[in-house]
């Protein structure tokens, strides 16, 4: 006959017969040992936590025998339980809130061993980068030749560009030993393309074994860098990470074009094209990673910042592609510089001026 005991009893507003905590069939004396494990739990949360989450990992046995027990009658699983009862006990002791989805850290206990251990939560921090390299990827670009292994193709790097992604994931890393970092960003340039305006970013440190501290520190290891700077920094939580990644912004360029047979008189071509409407099919360069559609987009002001050689100011909306936008790509974008003109242009140098994020202050939620 199945015997529980007290606790496991009044969990499942069970009739079966009552035993003492070991013989117990569902738990064999865990529920008994709660306080304890709750004593042991306020020992390891570091003194700078004020909020923690709870996680218990319940053997599979105990478990299964917890199923043997619904055959007479359903109750609160063990786990819901388990996790529900401790953390009023760690609140009560400590004076520290539970809170599952903005946490400091997590306190996870092992039923099997009778153990806690304590984690704490992946660190988010908000910037802004600029970057001041033209052979400076935004993602990590792993070799293709070696899968990231490290071969005479890459140098024995396993990438084949440095990339900001790189550089800031191993400051978020060293900086807060970390076991992982990743890089979030609200679109991307291209490789060769400068960028003094200031992208925004949310950098997911994983697994840290340091708490928070002045975000300058993090700076200060990426700013060491020539090629990048960060700036605007800010503890923020996971939930800006899908703002920052789905968000797009209008965005102004600095492009320096060469025009094949240039004349002063293809200036005034070119300004023609303010307002314009574009219909860019998807540039040839990138079809092997996006969908072949064609996007509307338009060139919301465009003006001469030099005419020799030819520099342009040009503010388009979000998703331009504003090298084809220049060159046509074979007809592709349309209408383009080359088409304007009649002469075959090409974009030699672009910058990323200005990114009218403003709002993102407004809408974003600090730690």
């Amino acid at each position: 006959m199945i015997a529980l005991c007290e606790n496991c009893r009044k969990r499942n507003r069970s009739k079966l017969p009552q035993c003492a905590d070991s013989e117990c069939h569902i738990c064999r004396g865990a529920s008994s040992r709660l306080g304890e494990l709750a004593q042991k739990a306020l020992e390891l949360i570091p003194g700078d936590v004020k909020k923690f989450a709870i996680s218990s990992e319940i053997p599979r046995d105990m478990m299964a025998r917890e199923e043997d027990v619904w055959d007479y009658g359903l109750g609160v699983s063990i786990k819901s339980e388990f996790n529900h009862l401790i953390a009023g006990k760690i609140e009560k002791l400590s004076g520290l809130v539970y809170d599952f989805s903005r946490a400091d850290g997590k306190l996870i206990f092992d039923f099997s061993r009778m153990e806690v251990r304590f984690e704490r939560s992946d660190i988010f921090v908000f910037g802004r980068y600029k970057k001041y390299s033209p052979e400076l990827a935004q993602s990590t670009w792993t070799c293709t030749s070696c899968s990231g292994k490290g071969c005479s193709e890459c140098d024995f790097k396993g990438v084949r560009y440095n990339s900001i992604e790189d550089i800031l994931s191993e400051a978020g890393k060293g900086l807060y030993r970390a076991r992982d970092a990743e890089l979030h960003s609200s679109g991307r340039e291209d490789i060769d393309v400068l960028n003094t305006a200031g992208r925004p970013f949310i950098l997911e440190i994983r697994k840290p074994l340091e708490a928070k501290c002045p975000l300058s520190l993090l700076a200060a290891r990426v700013n060491a860098n020539k090629g990048v700077e960060i700036s605007d920094l800010r503890y923020v939580h996971n939930s800006e990470v899908a703002l920052i990644s789905d968000s797009h912004f209008d965005k102004a360029y600095e492009a320096e074009i060469e025009i094949k047979g240039f004349e002063r008189r293809d200036l005034e071509a070119i300004l023609s094209l303010k307002g314009a409407v574009l219909s860019q099919r998807t540039p040839q360069r990138v079809a092997h990673r996006r969908s072949d559609l064609v996007r509307k987009r338009r060139i919301l002001d465009l003006r001469v910042i030099s005419e020799a050689p030819p520099r342009l100011f040009i503010l388009s909306e979000a998703g331009t592609y504003i090298k084809e936008f220049v060159n046509g790509d074979l007809g592709r974008t349309n209408p383009s510089i080359t088409g304007a003109t009649g002469k075959d242009a090409k974009c030699i140098k672009l910058l990323v001026a200005q990114i009218h994020d403003d709002f993102l202050d407004d809408v974003m939620s600090y730690v």
